[in-house]
């Protein structure tokens, strides 16, 4: 038994489809200019781009070089039968990190380094942890 899948082209397809593609450059445009605080990356929250919702991550890739980039979301479709209607969309770009940026990820992992080492010390903590010549503490 063999089964087809017939699709046929609707006009609300087509629209979808250009707002998928609008969407998905508009995005990558947002992230290769640098500024992606807009996209609120990694939060969890909604970012709204033109009149779609949708939730943005990241993750830097194993090998040297490389930031994948994914989002889900929502484009709203209108059709004077069925009214609205929500359609689910999935992205993906994989960015290719310069030198810079590159230098600034490993900066940061030292930083979270030193970050995990002295945890949450209190002032105390961190004086006697100290050796004896340098537990001199300067109030301004």
């Amino acid at each position: 038994m063999t089964s087809s899948f017939n699709f046929i082209a609707t006009p609300n397809f087509d629209y979808f489809a250009r707002e998928a593609s609008r969407l998905k450059k508009e995005i990558i445009r947002i992230i290769l200019s640098g500024k992606t605080d807009s996209l609120r990356p990694n939060s969890g929250w909604a970012a709204t781009i033109g009149e779609h919702k949708i939730c943005v991550w990241f993750c830097d890739r194993s090998e040297p070089g490389f930031r994948v980039w994914d989002w889900h979301g929502s484009i709203m479709l209108f059709d004077d039968v069925d009214g609205y209607t929500s359609e689910h969309i999935l992205g993906k770009y994989y960015e290719r990190l310069t030198a810079e940026a590159m230098a600034k990820k490993k900066q940061t992992e030292e930083e979270e380094k030193v970050a995990e080492k002295f945890g949450n010390l209190g002032v105390r903590e961190l004086i006697e942890s100290g050796e004896e010549e340098t537990n001199k503490m300067v109030l301004f």
